[in-house]
């Protein structure tokens, strides 16, 4: 890929390229030496719970407090640029 002076690509895109169970070698820099790992590729495993439409809501209060799982759907309040602006 070519790019502009200064540009850079996402490494989910450089992942996203890649298929599940093949194997890819990273090149790390640990304590200013190089090191070479290879990682086979599985398929990703969120953190961030999604859509749910036949659960109803999990909470817990406490002390006046709500606890409750993280969601998609409750980062996506945070406007359309939610996967770069959410805490």
């Amino acid at each position: 890929i070519h790019f502009r002076r200064g540009e850079r690509v996402s490494f989910d895109y450089l992942i996203s390229l890649k298929q599940i169970g093949s194997v890819s070698v990273l090149d790390i820099w640990r304590d200013g030496a190089k090191i070479s790992v290879e990682i086979k590729m599985e398929r990703l495993k969120s953190l961030v719970a999604v859509q749910q439409f036949d659960r109803l809501p999990s909470y817990f209060i406490y002390a006046g407090l709500v606890f409750t799982k993280l969601t998609q759907p409750y980062l996506q309040e945070y406007g359309e640029d939610w996967y770069n602006s959410a805490p």
